[in-house]
């Protein structure tokens, strides 16, 4: 293998090491051949749309695959009710000081915390409204 091609291996690897451990054992191999047979010869770096697409499904997997809801979700769910009156606190501030768009740009990541509180809660409560125990780690 050239000294290119170990470079673009490696870069590869190291965005590959974003995804969760699960995935990480069962597909990385596959994955890491998959990317390095569609690449040019010559390239060492991973092309911008290959890196920012792989980074996305990695905090993706992370964020839908995750566990910690189900280990600590009123640690997540205090997180997200101090969370959400940052996000108010940070928009009346900006308004406040009469910058309106920017007060509306950080308001618009209220309903988005809003729905992750949401999940979290539906992920930890059971259908017969008892709160599943914390599993072990």
């Amino acid at each position: 293998m050239t000294d290119s091609r170990q470079r673009l291996e490696q870069r590869y690897r190291r965005l590959l090491s974003l995804y969760p451990k699960s995935f990480r054992e069962t597909r990385r191999e596959e994955m890491l051949s998959t990317l390095l047979d569609g690449s040019e010869q010559d390239r060492t770096r991973p092309r911008a749309d290959e890196a920012v697409n792989l980074v996305g499904n990695a905090l993706k997997m992370q964020t839908l695959h995750s566990e910690i809801p189900d280990r600590h979700p009123f640690g997540l769910l205090a997180f997200r009710a101090i969370l959400a009156v940052w996000i108010i606190v940070a928009t009346v501030i900006l308004c406040s000081m009469g910058l309106w768009v920017w007060g509306a740009v950080v308001f618009v990541f209220f309903p988005l915390n809003a729905y992750l509180a949401d999940r979290i809660v539906k992920r930890s409560i059971r259908p017969d409204r008892s709160i599943r125990p914390h599993r072990s780690v």
